[in-house]
């Protein structure tokens, strides 16, 4: 998208202001969706930090905090309410809004291998596949407990949610 954008510039700590060449309509949606590809705005001495270092600190700002002490890459991510956050007043839409913590506690199984997070999904072991392979598409689509749904209409993320209906 950058290809498109004339300046990009801090209006102040709060506000970044991004000048089009020309009306896009997908604009917001290809650099706000929260998945590959989403913006990320870090403070300035994250961003100075040598990129060959790794980094040690978990920042944030949402209605749930990372448990580090919990995490195993490649297999399991887990968060906790974070009960001193405060949501914005608007309803949530997808990945804008105001976002209220429902759940305790979340965690995320990942599973690498497409035909075992298929079979999870379909066993109701998992509740979400995220970039389902193609081929296996229609085999989903035969499960009448699946819904599919695409939630990305310019890009090509799929997205899986069990569903109860």
């Amino acid at each position: 998208m950058w290809q498109y954008v004339v300046r990009c510039s801090a209006g102040d700590d709060r506000t970044l202001r991004i000048e089009l060449k020309q009306p896009i309509s997908t604009f917001i949606e290809a650099i706000a969706r929260g998945s590959p590809g989403a913006p990320l705005i870090m403070p300035e001495h994250a961003a100075t930090t040598d990129p060959y270092k790794q980094t040690t600190e978990t920042i944030g700002s949402s209605p749930y905090r990372f448990l580090a002490d919990e995490f195993v890459s490649g297999a399991h991510v887990a968060y906790a309410r974070f009960a001193d956050y405060v949501p914005r007043s608007e309803p949530a839409d997808w990945t804008v809004g105001g976002k209220v913590a429902y759940f305790e506690r979340i965690e995320w199984q990942i599973i690498p291998d497409p035909t075992t997070a298929t079979a999870a999904l379909q066993a109701g072991e998992v509740d979400w596949y995220e970039v389902v392979e193609p081929d296996l598409v229609p085999l989903l689509r035969k499960n009448a407990t699946l819904r599919l749904v695409t939630t990305a209409h310019c890009g090509s993320i799929i997205c899986i949610r069990r569903s109860t209906m």
